[in-house]
């Protein structure tokens, strides 16, 4: 039963690799937007892009499932390079009606090793027009803390070309609080888990009462994921 098991994941992942290397071919993805709301005022000031990989049978590949494989295959360059081009499209789309939002995407661990990334990043958002300052480029802090002298560098680089920066899951890592008071982070992402039932759970409420000033502190600005109802907000 284990050889017919392992059999079946290896012809799954097999049956994954030949759709993700004809979807990088074809750019078949899209792009979902999170709104990110200012909590004083209820107003909606700009969005988190999130890729989406429309599956065979109508439903969604999850990035949980696709974006390792695609790191493991070498496709992530692509799919990072579609991505800031599609954002760059649908910003002057925005524009052109008369809306002007911040716009945040995600970087992939294994995208920080591509040499040249900041050039490859700025440029694109740049030549579209994009005010480089309105775009958030996030990076998890387990992914910030693998190589914590590489990432200061481009971390840097980045800022110093007018990117913002976010560090995403706050709360989930082993973060060094030493290395991060000397990185150039403007956002500071408190992780879903700790605002879940935050209104209900006492020590989470600790929690993010101690990240939102550490955020304060640090001259960063404290954004909460996945704020679903009332009692959250």
């Amino acid at each position: 039963v284990m050889h017919e098991t392992d059999d079946a994941d290896a012809l799954t992942k097999l049956s994954l690799s030949t759709r993700l290397r004809k979807a990088v071919e074809q750019k078949s993805w899209m792009l979902h937007y999170q709104p990110l709301i200012d909590l004083q005022t209820g107003s909606m000031f700009g969005v988190e892009a999130l890729i989406r990989w429309p599956g065979p049978n109508g439903g969604l590949v999850p990035p949980g499932e696709f974006i390792p494989l695609a790191e493991e295959m070498g496709l992530i360059e692509a799919i990072g390079d579609w991505v800031v081009d599609e954002i760059c499209r649908q910003d002057a789309q925005w524009r052109a009606e008369g809306l002007q939002l911040e716009m945040g995407f995600n970087l992939s661990p294994r995208q920080l090793w591509q040499t040249d990334l900041v050039d490859k990043l700025v440029a694109p958002i740049v030549i579209a027009g994009v005010d480089p300052s309105r775009v958030t480029v996030e990076i998890t802090e387990s992914t910030a803390m693998t190589d914590p002298d590489r990432t200061l560098t481009l971390l840097n680089e980045m800022h110093e070309r007018g990117l913002k920066l976010a560090i995403d899951d706050f709360g989930t890592g082993y973060s060094s609080l030493a290395r991060l008071k000397h990185m150039p982070v403007d956002i500071l992402k408190i992780d879903r888990s700790f605002v879940r039932e935050v209104d209900l759970d006492r020590d989470a409420a600790s929690m993010v009462v101690a990240m939102i000033s550490l955020a304060d502190n640090l001259g960063m600005t404290p954004l909460a994921e996945g704020i679903e109802t009332e009692g959250e907000w």
